[in-house]
């Protein structure tokens, strides 16, 4: 007697079936898992890197701190702390100073001071707000010929003048990069009659260029009120201009920077009578470069800081008020007394004589 065998395979397939259901949603959860963990990590990274920012920041801190009020007055070229006790080390900036947690795990592990930079840089200048410096080499070389390259704030702004259309027109009309306002002041002889015959005023025109990279002009061969051709070259955020001045006629010079119409950024540079450049410009800003840490996230970075030596005023004087403009007019009889007499038309003045 024969018997027949049934094959019945369902139960066959509902297992692979089984496991291939398995193997998706392992899949699927193994993904979500490995989201989530770098999310975690994600999240982890944010708060350590504004650690490692805030750790730089420190730094900066520390590096004012020694040069403003324990008077550390030399460069710091080397990342790590000074020794405890070494002498003329600031305490700001020496032993654990960079330590911002006891076990370590956030500090800053690099601290760089430079207080003679070969430029002098502004990442904004506004309209109608002077910004002056002097342009003197820390060893003493005489400062013969400056550079100025600046460019719109606006990232990507590559708007230049015609070079055939220089002209002064309104704010509202103006499309283009600021124009700037230079004035020169010899620093050697600081008397009424120098300032008067010494002093030059350019104005900075940022025109597209015309052959040349950079716009010239020469301080003795030039007179007062002349507009440079300042040569815009580049697209996006590589677009700039630049004017060199030339045969600065004095050790020392201030120049003060007014930009019309637009906000820009400047880099100023220098050269010597033989075309060498300038590495230490003296009392404008000092450099400080640092990197925080936190665990295994880094942030560094770099600032410039206004100079405690240097601190030119916009005007000598400024109110919020109308000023009264006396004029003191001495007679050529002594017997007579002086009188004071208020500008003409001026209501604040309320003085008659005395």
């Amino acid at each position: 007697m024969r018997t027949k065998l049934h094959k019945d395979q369902s139960g066959l397939a509902s297992l692979v079936i089984a496991i291939l259901i398995i193997i998706i949603l392992s899949t699927i959860v193994t993904g979500f898992l490995q989201i989530i963990r770098h999310e975690q990590r994600r999240s982890l990274d944010r708060q350590l890197s504004s650690q490692a920012f805030y750790a730089a920041e420190s730094g900066v801190n520390d590096a004012v701190k020694a040069i403003n009020e324990q008077g550390f007055s030399g460069d710091k070229t080397t990342c790590q702390p000074y020794a405890t006790g070494t002498a003329s080390a600031p305490t700001a900036i020496s032993g654990k100073s960079n330590m911002l947690t006891a076990n370590g795990s956030v500090k800053y592990t690099c601290l760089l001071i430079d207080q003679s930079p070969g430029s002098i840089e502004y990442k904004s200048i506004r309209p109608a707000h002077a910004t002056a410096f002097p342009v003197t080499s820390a060893n003493g070389v005489p400062v013969s010929g400056i550079t100025l390259s600046w460019r719109d704030t606006t990232a990507g702004y590559d708007k230049f003048r015609p070079v055939s259309d220089i002209s002064f027109t309104s704010e509202a009309k103006w499309n283009s990069t600021g124009l700037l306002k230079v004035d020169i002041v010899p620093a050697d002889t600081l008397d009424r009659n120098a300032f008067i015959s010494n002093t030059k005023t350019y104005y900075l025109y940022p025109n597209a260029s015309n052959g040349s990279s950079t716009g010239t002009i020469d301080y003795g061969s030039s007179n007062s009120g002349d507009i440079v051709d300042g040569q815009c070259t580049g697209t996006g955020d590589n677009a700039k201009c630049s004017v060199s001045i030339s045969g600065l006629p004095s050790t020392s010079s201030y120049v003060r920077v007014t930009s019309m119409y637009r906000a820009v950024s400047l880099k100023v540079t220098g050269t010597t009578s033989v075309g060498s450049a300038i590495t230490d410009f003296k009392d404008v800003q000092v450099q400080v470069d640092v990197t925080g840490q936190a665990a295994d996230v880094t942030r560094r970075i770099q600032v410039r800081l206004p100079h405690n030596r240097t601190d030119v005023p916009d005007y000598s004087l400024s109110s919020m008020d109308t000023l009264c403009k006396r004029f003191l007019i001495v007679p050529r009889d002594p017997g007579l007394p002086n009188a004071v007499l208020p500008e003409d038309g001026d209501s604040a003045c309320a003085v008659t004589g005395q």
